[in-house]
């Protein structure tokens, strides 16, 4: 969040960009790898 952040009060697109794209795969771990992890009765629809 702090590089997005960077990217944005700094007007630089690629620190911008690196920002969400870290952002992302933080965002993407999550749901694939940390999420299946959790018990049965914490998984929502599945």
């Amino acid at each position: 969040m702090a590089v997005f952040i960077t990217g944005i009060v700094g007007w630089r697109q690629l620190v911008r960009e690196a920002g969400l794209a870290l952002l992302a795969l933080a965002t993407g771990k999550v749901f694939l790898f940390d999420l299946s992890y959790l018990d049965v009765a914490y998984q929502c629809c599945r």
